[in-house]
């Protein structure tokens, strides 16, 4: 029994090990944190030249309730899109 504890150690070491080689890349992670704030930025031309599906594509991606109260149109931002709105409207991007 005390033979088997040294080969498990072991062995969650090694998946440990596996499991940081698998991590992404600085640079990986770097443009993945980019795309939501391209697609921010790009969003108002891509609404106005896109036909219905993609404009239905777009608010689907970025929106995620939409509200209507006296003729007004009120709406939840999905993840990460309301942490950008809120620090745009803010100017604090750590809250």
């Amino acid at each position: 029994m005390l033979a088997e504890q040294p080969a498990r150690e072991i062995a969650e070491i090694e998946e440990e090990l596996g499991a940081v080689e698998r991590a992404p890349s600085k640079e990986e992670i770097l443009a993945a944190a980019r795309r939501p704030i391209e697609l921010l930025e790009a969003a108002p031309n891509l609404y106005v030249s896109q036909g219905p599906a993609e404009k239905a594509r777009l608010l689907k991606t970025m929106v995620s309730n939409f509200v209507v109260n006296d003729g007004n149109v009120s709406v939840s931002m999905r993840s990460p899109f309301d942490v950008l709105a809120r620090g745009a409207k803010t100017q604090d991007w750590w809250s």
